[in-house]
């Protein structure tokens, strides 16, 4: 008997250590899912964010009155609703007649930018963004009241993404109708949400195409600032429909005329019909999720990786492009969002189904490989259908948390009631979910080169074992690699130490390892700016090349403390005075030394000279010593001291004359 029992405790523990990639969290909500009926009806889930304390925040639309607002929503770590957020743990917002929240950025300081579409009259839609507090109170800093509105014409601008640029500016796409048809439009606002008058032209950049309905889907940045934005147009022969279109823009959101045509290019990875609704640029590659027709016109979802001139990289699924439909009966099927983990894989939301009004579609997730090939030890396919509603169900948006496990929201329908939005939570792989880290990111703003700035973050243990971690550091972060192991309920303390050593932007990543089964956990996002100091360095730098004496006059203004001093980039130690001696020189070779000045809240910026070592002169050969102190004491009965300075180390040996020239 006591047999049975210990076989059945290892079995629940097996289940509990190693839960399937791919399959739902019961202890999220109901069985991994939670439902929320936030108005009383088209409730939709658009956007999603995992917070630092453990709770989401979920921005979409709902109906409070009769007609459509947007709304944020707080849930708890176990997919209960927090109360304490908002209005009784939701906020919703109305600018207009109705109002649409489409994508949401949870900012360093807490606040909430969210961005979407408001109708001014039942005929006039516009742009609009929105800030609000952590507690999800407007923020009346920003904009007017909050918000701020754009006025671009009489007619309908819808807004589907948005990004902020490292300056805090916000960059909204969509589109514009001018009659019939609607071309792309871009605007972009301050960091305090005005209309930033100095991009494109007033403030926006409209581009008209094609000859019919155009759009920008989605925004983003390359590493200098240059403005990417991704939507659709139509293309006549052989198409007649709509396909992908690239946009390039300048900083000031002018069109890159060398780029396509005037600014626009379809990626010639693009073949047939084609929308992409998801796009994420790492390190100037654009990675694209959408729908794009097959050979016998099904919608499949497609993955593609683009270089910043829009061509696709041969080796990444076939040819550049992966494309995926579960069954020849699935005729609908679309990619939404995608995200890439820390662990090296790149995840996509969405929609797959029969389609047609009336007929099933149901929620989709895929993990893909690097290369964009299915990664098939996720849930055993490289993807997982999950039906939610009665009747159909979209997935919109997803995000990862610390601990590994992919959350995502959408909406679920029962077409004989309305919509509700629904929030999942999966696992990611197979290893146990015992580690939770307080922070996503780290950001230490701008830095004195030579100064240096702490911040921690903590790594807790909510398994029931010990867990061993390892975190390694970006090159430019001062600590080291570090490893423990943490007591099941105890947490440890991980300092991070920034010291910038040129005025230039750092970014990278913090990885955390279970380092026992040596698989990554968690990554945390760390950046930070080296500024040029304000202190005045040394002056008037001088070596002497054949003692290798190093002399400089103080600063001109500021009181240094003392002075760091170093050859070829290290530190060879600190200085009180205005000279320091070098020794181990040898002969011939380049050096150069350093300096900087020490103050009591800093340090100026580094002063260099360069030399080449030539040794001890003749003239060095013959007189060693360049100064004698005397003898103390003077008179003295039985022993006095003589001191005297070398030029450079030297054995030397001192001789004693009395007043007749005789040797003593």
């Amino acid at each position: 008997m006591k047999k049975l029992l210990w076989i059945v405790t290892l079995f629940v523990l097996y289940v509990t250590l190693f839960a399937q990639a791919g399959s739902l969290d019961n202890t999220f909500g109901t069985n991994g899912i939670a439902i929320f009926q936030p108005g009383i009806g088209h409730d939709v889930g658009s956007e999603i964010v995992y917070l630092a304390d453990g709770t989401l925040l979920v921005c979409g639309n709902t109906k409070l009155t009769g007609s459509t607002c947007g709304m944020i929503m707080k849930i708890n770590s176990d997919g209960t609703q927090n109360i304490a957020f908002g209005n009784g743990g939701i906020v919703d917002f109305q600018y207009g007649t109705s109002t649409y929240a489409y994508k949401m950025e949870v900012l360093p300081d807490g606040k909430i930018l969210v961005c979407g579409q408001t109708y001014i009259t039942t005929s006039d839609s516009e742009f609009y963004v929105a800030r609000f507090l952590s507690d999800g109170m407007p923020d009346t800093s920003f904009g007017v009241n909050g918000y701020n509105i754009t006025s671009y014409s009489i007619e309908e601008e819808y807004c589907y993404d948005m990004v902020r640029q490292e300056d805090g500016k916000i960059i909204l796409v969509g589109r514009t109708f001018q009659g019939s048809f609607s071309s792309m439009l871009f605007t972009r606002f301050t960091a305090d949400g005005a209309l930033d008058t100095t991009f494109g032209t007033d403030g926006y950049t409209m581009i008209n195409e094609s000859i019919q309905d155009e759009a920008i889907l989605n925004v983003g940045l390359l590493n200098d600032g240059t403005i990417i934005g991704c939507g659709h147009g139509y293309v006549s022969t052989p198409l007649f429909a709509d396909c992908v279109r690239m946009v390039k823009l300048d900083t000031n959101g002018m069109p890159i005329t060398t780029f396509g045509n005037n600014g626009v290019l379809i990626p010639p990875v693009f073949t047939d019909v084609s929308i992409p609704y998801g796009m994420k640029i790492v390190n100037d590659e654009i990675y694209l999720t959408g729908y794009m027709f097959n050979a016998v016109n099904d919608r499949v979802i497609f993955l593609t990786k683009l270089d910043a001139n829009g061509i696709a990289d041969p080796d990444f699924g076939t040819n550049g492009i992966t494309l995926f439909q579960p069954s020849v009966n699935d005729h609908m099927n679309c990619g939404y969002d995608l995200m890439f983990s820390p662990d090296g894989f790149i995840y996509v939301c969405g929609v797959s189904g029969f389609g047609g009004f009336g007929n099933p579609r149901h929620s989709i997730l895929l993990r893909y490989l690097m290369n964009g090939q299915l990664d098939l030890s996720f849930n055993s396919t490289g993807y997982v259908i999950t039906s939610i509603g009665p009747d159909f169900d979209e997935c919109n948006a997803l995000d990862m948390q610390p601990d590994g496990k992919i959350v995502t929201t959408g909406f679920e329908a029962d077409m004989s009631v309305d919509n509700d939005v629904y929030v999942a939570r999966y696992y990611a792989s197979t290893l146990a979910s015992n580690i939770s880290v307080d922070l996503s990111e780290i950001h230490f703003g701008e830095v004195a080169v030579g100064d240096t700035a702490t911040e921690v973050f903590e790594i807790s243990n909510l398994g029931t074992a010990s867990l061993t971690y390892e975190v390694t550091f970006p090159d430019w972060i001062s600590s080291n690699v570090l490893s423990g192991t943490i007591a099941v309920g105890r947490t440890v303390v991980i300092p991070v130490q920034f010291t910038p050593s040129a005025a230039i932007y750092y970014s990278g990543n913090i990885e955390i390892s279970n380092n026992s089964v040596n698989q990554q956990l968690v990554e945390i996002a760390v950046d930070g700016t080296g500024l040029e100091s304000t202190w005045d360095p040394p002056t008037n730098l001088a070596v002497d090349v054949h003692s290798g004496l190093f002399t400089w006059d103080a600063p001109s203004s500021g009181e240094p403390t003392g002075y760091d001093i170093y050859l070829d980039g290290i530190l060879q130690g600190s200085a009180s005075g205005l000279e320091w001696q070098f020794t181990g020189l040898v002969n011939g070779t380049t050096y150069q030394a350093g300096i900087r000045a020490v103050y009591n809240n800093g340090f100026s910026a580094l002063a260099t000279i360069g030399f080449v070592y030539e040794g001890p002169s003749a003239a060095d050969d013959q007189l060693a010593v360049i100064g004698l102190q005397g003898n103390y004491p003077n008179p003295f009965k039985t022993q006095t001291t003589i001191s005297f300075k070398l030029r450079s180390p030297a054995e030397t040996e001192l001789a004693i004359y009395n007043l007749k020239g005789q040797q003593v």
